[in-house]
């Protein structure tokens, strides 16, 4: 039975975007529904040393990455296919999930 998962990244730290994407990987590799949202400035982790693997979730059909923050990122990279939410409609959306699994 598929769940659906939210996996939130809570910092830009490459410790924390590491774990949160392998998770995200792993997941998405056994075919479960699963998305990775990065909250406020988590989103800088995308301009880090992992951004050629962040291609790897469209590759495996997972949800495009969401990025809740005040503001929405500008991001150098355009090869990475994300969506911006506002933070305070975060909650609302994560009710949408099974299970929500933090990385910070």
């Amino acid at each position: 039975m598929s769940k659906n998962y939210a996996i939130v990244q809570l910092n830009p730290e490459l410790e924390c975007a590491r774990s949160a994407l392998d998770l995200v990987l792993s997941l998405a590799s056994l075919d479960q529904s699963v998305q990775l949202i990065m909250l406020d400035n988590a989103w800088m982790s995308l301009q880090s040393e992992l951004h050629k693997r962040y291609g790897m979730l469209e590759l495996l059909d997972a949800e495009p990455i969401l990025i809740a923050s005040d503001f929405e990122p500008q991001l150098d990279n355009d090869d990475i296919e994300f969506e911006w939410t506002a933070k305070r409609d975060l909650n609302a959306l994560l009710l949408n999930f099974a299970e929500v699994i933090t990385c910070n």
